[in-house]
């Protein structure tokens, strides 16, 4: 499943879920955002039916990029079962990724 949330569905959505999930804070005008979404579009079509795939764009939803101290676009996060199994911040390839979901899934 892939979901757009914002601070008002955060909590609902990434916090209070359980399973495994990516979570991605992104901004409109990021250049490494968006080298970046081609490649979560091709992992979320290979672990969408495994891993839920979540954006918050960090403009729309500063509350939530600052308590998950977000400094930077983009910056992802890997959860299992509701907590935290990685953090990685800027632009990484994609096997680094894959291999954080396949870690997860």
């Amino acid at each position: 499943m892939k979901v757009e949330v914002d601070d008002l569905n955060f909590k609902q959505e990434v916090l209070q879920e359980k399973g495994p999930m990516l979570v991605e804070f992104y901004a409109t005008w990021c250049k490494h955002c968006k080298d970046l979404e081609p490649i979560i579009n091709d992992l979320y079509k290979k672990y969408g039916d495994k891993v839920k795939f979540v954006m918050i764009d960090v403009d729309k939803s500063p509350h939530f990029a600052d308590i998950m101290t977000v400094k930077a676009t983009p910056t992802l996060f890997f959860y299992k079962d509701g907590k935290g199994v990685k953090k990685i911040v800027g632009p990484r390839t994609k096997d680094m990724i894959e291999n954080t979901l396949k870690a997860i899934a």
